[in-house]
């Protein structure tokens, strides 16, 4: 099928990896946590891997890198704590991405509805929208911990259209991982990945459109896939 961008009802954006690099200070968080805890510190190219299935997922992948898991008990007091680092520091080196800006506004003047589907934790998902003056572009938001299901399972973009005032799946979503694609198909929805994120095009599931840079989502003509 080929569409224009404005064609759409709706689309559903992924936060890290596809609006905002928050790599860095998700990063010294995370490091600032381990070395709490006296494990050795991870390098950027080993977080990277470990970002977008939620921030609990996140520092138990990294507790096995640098030694043992935690029990299930103590994993809620990791994720506080790791909160509580990210939280002081949300974006001293994080950045939006090129071209963000400039096509959030564009669609804002096209009155399209846009959202936000992030498996991060809620808190968080607002304070770095604040933070870079991107909030205003968004008419609903979900993060990991104020919905009942994440990406990949679809019902977590169908919560996140729940508060756009969508009703139906005339809708994009535009991520950067396996789980909003596969989310996207589970909730019936096109869906085009970013291949500047946290993903090699590689993970990518066979079909899936890609783009390189957040502009091309403006292409007169856009192809994206039938669901």
């Amino acid at each position: 099928m080929t569409s224009n961008i404005k064609d759409f009802d709706g689309i559903v954006f992924d936060l890290d990896g596809t609006l905002v690099d928050s790599l860095p200070d998700m990063a010294a968080a995370l490091n600032r946590f381990l070395s709490e805890q006296g494990r050795r510190e991870l390098g950027i190219a080993e977080v990277r891997p470990l970002i977008g299935k939620g921030a609990a997922k996140m520092i138990q992948a990294a507790l096995n890198l640098t030694g043992t898991r935690i029990s299930r008990d103590k994993l809620a007091p990791a994720v506080t704590a790791y909160l509580s680092y990210y939280r002081e520091s949300p974006v001293e080196n994080s950045k939006i991405y090129d071209g963000v800006t400039a096509v959030l506004e564009e669609l804002k003047n096209a009155n399209l509805k846009m959202g936000i589907c992030s498996n991060k934790a809620f808190e968080m998902v607002n304070l770095i929208l604040e933070s870079f003056d991107l909030a205003k572009y968004f008419c609903g938001v979900t993060g990991g911990d104020n919905v009942a299901f994440n990406k990949p399972d679809g019902r977590h973009i169908f919560e996140t259209l729940r508060l756009m005032g969508i009703d139906n799946t005339n809708v994009l979503m535009v991520g950067d991982t396996i789980n909003d694609i596969v989310a996207a198909r589970d909730a019936g929805v096109s869906v085009v990945a970013v291949d500047y994120g946290y993903s090699g095009s590689n993970e990518f599931c066979t079909g899936t459109v890609v783009i390189d840079s957040f502009y091309k989502l403006l292409s007169e003509g856009y192809i994206v896939n039938e669901i």
